[in-house]
């Protein structure tokens, strides 16, 4: 959030005095932020309760670059 960086919305329907099953919805999805060093490339972040979590190396990552 600091960052104006978004993966995550909430939707919330039919809102009465109670909230049936299925009513509510929450999705995020990974996005790609740069390291601080450009040389390393990106990785994926994805965002839960408003906070950021690694999720993973991308192939626009040196990482992705090497060999199993």
């Amino acid at each position: 959030m600091d960052d104006d960086l978004t993966t995550e919305e909430i939707s919330i329907r039919n809102i009465g005095r109670t909230i049936a099953a299925g009513d509510i919805t929450y999705t995020t999805s990974p996005i790609e932020i740069k390291f601080n060093y450009s040389g390393f490339g990106k990785y994926t972040i994805i965002g839960f309760m408003a906070d950021r979590y690694f999720a993973g190396y991308t192939e626009n990552s040196i990482i992705s670059d090497i060999k199993k």
